[in-house]
């Protein structure tokens, strides 16, 4: 998830709590110290509770892909001055893993837990887009959420998505997984 940085005029910035709520990382703003669940939006606990961010429009793809439409890109360096191998994935066991470590609450057994889903939350109404059912060629699907008509888009597979509304407004959505997906949007529906 992508979001603003101004919140309330002001320039925030954020930081990983190490804590989770519903087996997903919280942030924490180092301006106040609240806690912000990233799948919601919203802040859970402290100064700013109840706040909600606004999510930005993103989209998960390839270097060589996003290189090749943007290639005056620049890129966070990896030199922090701490000692980390940022080509391995600290999660990397967790990710081949069929279940969450953590309970999320009860389980919504529509889908298999850990299995990759694109959601979109749009005023109030949820759906996920299960990855493994969409086509690996490039394509466009067309969807309503609610009263909205939404299209999904890819080009360099199915983990390669970004939503609009049908005249190509960017809207927000998110790859995760269903267990947590499902949590904290529970009237989820999902798309066949």
């Amino acid at each position: 998830m992508v979001y603003s940085a101004r919140l309330q005029g002001q320039r925030v910035t954020f930081g990983i709590s190490g804590l989770l709520y519903k087996s997903n990382v919280l942030l924490y703003d180092r301006q106040t110290g609240s806690l912000w669940s990233q799948i919601t939006s919203r802040a859970v606990s402290g100064k700013l509770a109840g706040t909600e961010l606004v999510q930005l429009p993103s989209v998960t793809t390839t270097w060589q892909s996003w290189q090749a439409l943007h290639p005056k890109t620049s890129v966070l360096s990896d030199r922090t001055g701490h000692f980390r191998d940022y080509e391995e994935d600290p999660y990397a066991g967790y990710h081949k893993s069929s279940s969450p470590m953590f309970s999320a609450g009860p389980a919504d057994t529509r889908l298999r837990p850990k299995e990759k889903v694109f959601g979109v939350h749009i005023d109030g109404h949820s759906r996920a887009y299960p990855l493994g059912s969409l086509p690996p060629e490039p394509g466009t699907l067309q969807d309503r959420i609610g009263p909205t008509s939404i299209q999904l888009h890819w080009k360099a597979g199915p983990s390669a998505l970004r939503a609009t509304t049908r005249d190509g407004t960017p809207l927000p959505g998110m790859i995760s997984y269903w267990f947590a997906w499902s949590g904290f949007h529970p009237e989820t529906t999902i798309h066949k």
